[in-house]
């Protein structure tokens, strides 16, 4: 292959991964915690088990969409409040 296919097909390249970065150029979403009753609280681990984000409910968190190159994030959501059972939702996916 000659530089000049080279240098075309660098430019095709970098021009075809920039509308791909336009598509998922967003890396957070804000979500809205929810839950019945409210002033519940809650605690968001991402999937390495690292605690991302604590609070009560009603809130609303800023969540990462990516765990690496275009792997997505999943999280854990867990509720706690008095006098009521402990609640865990799991494998929450944020994707681009």
């Amino acid at each position: 292959m000659n530089n000049k296919n080279k240098i075309t097909l660098v430019i095709v390249g970098a021009v075809l991964l920039q509308g791909c970065a336009s598509i998922i150029s967003q890396s957070s979403w804000p979500v809205a915690i929810k839950s019945t009753p409210d002033s519940t609280a809650f605690t968001i681990t991402n999937q390495k088990g690292d605690k991302i984000h604590s609070g009560t409910t009603p809130s609303t968190v800023n969540l990462a969409s990516g765990a690496g190159f275009f792997d997505g994030e999943k999280y854990t959501l867990h509720f706690t409040k008095e006098g009521f059972q402990e609640k865990t939702a799991t494998s929450i996916p944020v994707t681009h």
